[in-house]
């Protein structure tokens, strides 16, 4: 079975370089080919030292061949690869992004001969040129299904790219799991500037994400999917510990780094669960308000003034 990886970063050069170790065909998507460079070399560093080169490069979604493709683009991109991909047949779709249900919105556009899997990972990892380095020693993927159509080849796979694989028996479940860390604390990381441990020092910041999650339960329980709000308070605890000092939630880098902030997956699509089962999320539209703001480059990061956005 051969693989493509649509998104070469952090996640999807790890994947690649687990993959091409275990003997799998892995065939990486670019948006640019390199000029003058025959092969992609990656490394990846911290705990677990591998590497890999690629000679199987392309930078057009007509000449993707793999039986088995990785979507590891963040969510920001979506309307535009989901609708590149509406020529595609007969493949394994793992769609590895942060949010819920963007599978809903790429079935829309695909074939129905291909099998969507949705997917979600709690690794660490970052990418620096050619360097992947693996930080939280987690090298876990829950996933599952969309159709009906299990594949044990697909099974072995995934267990190849990753050290821990769990099938799950539903995306949306998998995804609210996801979720209920995301929504809060991504968002968070951002309004206040804060990593981690501020966050769960920080009174009135530890006891909106908990409000905020406990929000997101409520969808979750709407769409019979079971959350506990134990899953949130322990989250805090951990990481109140030190060792967090200087850790940051993904949402934070794209903000800092000027990208796009991937508002739509996490943040208006749960809102629109929501909406459609009458139920108010007063402190996550909160959120996302300040968040689209800065969005806009329309409020500046300052901590009072966020203080006052949030609890005002």
């Amino acid at each position: 079975m051969k693989v493509s990886i649509i998104g070469v970063g952090a996640i999807g050069g790890f994947i690649g370089v687990r993959l091409q170790n275990a003997g799998i065909a892995v065939q990486l998507v670019l948006k640019q080919k390199p000029k003058n460079q025959q092969a992609v070399d990656l490394a990846i560093t911290g705990g677990m030292a591998l590497a890999a080169s690629f000679k199987d490069i392309v930078d057009c979604v007509e000449d993707i061949d793999g039986d088995l493709i990785f979507i590891c683009t963040k969510s920001t991109a979506n309307s535009v690869l989901f609708e590149s991909l509406k020529n595609v047949r007969n493949k394994w779709i793992v769609l590895l992004q942060n949010g819920i249900n963007e599978e809903d919105k790429l079935r829309q556009y695909l074939d129905e001969s291909n099998t969507i899997i949705g997917a979600i990972s709690h690794i660490k990892v970052s990418k620096k040129g050619s360097e992947i380095t693996w930080h939280n020693q987690l090298c876990n993927i829950d996933y599952a299904y969309m159709q009906p159509r299990n594949n044990i080849s697909v099974d072995r796979l995934l267990s190849k790219a990753f050290i821990e694989a769990n099938k799950k028996e539903s995306v949306l479940d998998l995804r609210f799991h996801k979720l209920l860390v995301s929504a809060p604390c991504n968002g968070a990381s951002v309004v206040f500037q804060a990593d981690m441990n501020t966050l769960a020092n920080n009174p009135q910041i530890a006891q909106m994400i908990r409000q905020i999650a406990l929000e997101v339960i409520a969808v979750a329980h709407a769409y019979k999917v079971a959350l506990n709000v134990e899953a949130i308070d322990n989250l805090l605890v951990a990481l109140a510990k030190p060792e967090y000092s200087g850790a940051y939630f993904s949402m934070w880098y794209d903000y800092n780094e000027n990208k796009p902030m991937e508002l739509g997956s996490i943040y208006e699509n749960v809102l629109e669960m929501a909406r459609l089962k009458d139920l108010e999320m007063p402190m996550l539209e909160r959120l996302y308000g300040q968040l689209m703001c800065l969005e806009m480059k329309k409020l500046s990061v300052d901590h009072k003034d966020t203080i006052k956005g949030m609890f005002g």
